[in-house]
């Protein structure tokens, strides 16, 4: 990261020999205990665990979401909006469904439809090692 990227966020900037770029994704069927959410809850809270990466301070984390099959994602509010980011995890809260033109249904995601449709939290994270 020494050809001008700068990975500060949330605090200072480290030397660029300890500069990382770690990638993941979280996907429902396969992290389903990291995948949480109910009727009565109304949105699906999703924990990410970054500590295999190593940050030894907060780094500078973007997602997205993913879907296979039928279902357009870019009507889910917040699967690009990570939260609580620290050195070792982040949430993202998927918290329902956008109305849009010809699609006036705006209710809430379920762990079942998240699950029937392989939905997957992308993710890249950018930060210091030492």
């Amino acid at each position: 990261l020494s050809s001008g990227i700068n990975a500060e966020y949330g605090g200072t900037q480290g030397p660029a020999p300890c500069a990382r770029h770690c990638v993941g994704t979280s996907n429902v069927n396969r992290d389903y205990g990291y995948w949480h959410g109910s009727i009565s809850s109304k949105f699906i809270s999703v924990y990410v665990d970054i500590s295999d990466c190593g940050f030894v301070s907060r780094p500078l984390v973007t997602c997205s979401l993913e879907a296979q099959g039928n279902f357009s994602v870019s009507r889910v509010l917040g699967g690009s909006a990570p939260v609580d980011v620290t050195e070792e995890k982040f949430h993202v809260y998927l918290l329902g469904y956008a109305k849009s033109h010809g699609w006036d249904y705006a209710g809430y995601p379920t762990i079942d439809f998240a699950k029937a449709n392989d939905w997957a939290i992308n993710w890249s994270a950018v930060g210091y090692t030492c």
